[in-house]
């Protein structure tokens, strides 16, 4: 069988994340697949880089305004605080300080797993802003096989190209969209990606706030029955335009 590392990242947190986040998602999946032995899975904890300057920030813009303003400051400190700093790129630099720590982590994940299995796949999952971690992560030299994403805000960000960017060289990407989720895109938004991107949809059958829509696919059965069926046969898997 094929060696294969699934490795997820995470996207923004509005509080301290445990190493352990993904461990039920893990748990749930390899519970759909009879025999994962040649399955790795690993999880970028990258919330724990910024934790510590997100508190401060907090805690130091707070005092300056009106009590009730707390719940937004709050957020503002830590879900913006995640996505300017990874897109924040210094003077002189061809990326973020965050976007190259995170490099980092991901790199260590992958040579330990290449260097038992020289010919093992990569396959990256991201959630929000994991997601457009893990797209960047494609265009770089970590050979990566296949792309999963679920809740990607990726589209908003296209347009900060001119051309509207195009394709990773990976073999398949594969995008988890629930029609609530305001954050969610489809990427299929993108004429240069529309081709490439397979589309499955995550609906709630429940009435769910916003913030619900776009936490819940971690639950979802449909998504990890799939993931469970990518992961068992990945070197089938073809960039497809078909939404499920």
């Amino acid at each position: 069988m094929t060696s294969v590392l699934f490795l997820i990242i995470h996207g923004v947190q509005s509080g301290k994340q445990s190493d352990s986040y993904a461990a039920e998602f893990i748990d749930a999946i390899q519970r759909k697949i009879p025999d994962s032995s040649n399955i790795s899975f690993r999880s970028i904890n990258w919330g724990k880089l910024v934790e510590a300057r997100q508190d401060q920030v907090y805690k130091r813009i707070s005092a300056n305004h009106r009590f009730w303003l707390r719940p937004i400051l709050k957020l503002m400190s830590t879900v913006l605080s995640d996505l300017i700093w990874y897109l924040l790129t210094m003077v002189g630099k061809d990326r973020s300080s965050l976007e190259a720590q995170i490099d980092a982590m991901v790199r260590a994940e992958i040579e330990i797993f290449r260097s038992i299995h020289p010919k093992g796949l990569i396959i990256i999952g991201g959630h929000s802003l994991g997601s457009q971690i893990g797209l960047k992560l494609c265009y770089d030299t970590f050979r990566v096989h296949g792309l999963i994403t679920w809740g990607t805000f990726c589209y908003y960000l296209s347009g900060g190209y001119p051309d509207w960017g195009y394709p990773p060289p990976i073999n398949f990407w594969v995008n988890f969209f629930n029609p609530a989720d305001p954050v969610a895109t489809t990427m299929k938004e993108n004429d240069n990606f529309k081709e490439f991107v397979t589309v499955i949809p995550i609906n709630n059958y429940l009435k769910v706030t916003p913030i619900l829509a776009h936490t819940m696919y971690w639950k979802s059965d449909k998504m990890i029955s799939t993931i469970a069926e990518i992961l068992q046969n990945p070197e089938s898997q073809k960039t497809s335009a078909k939404l499920r």
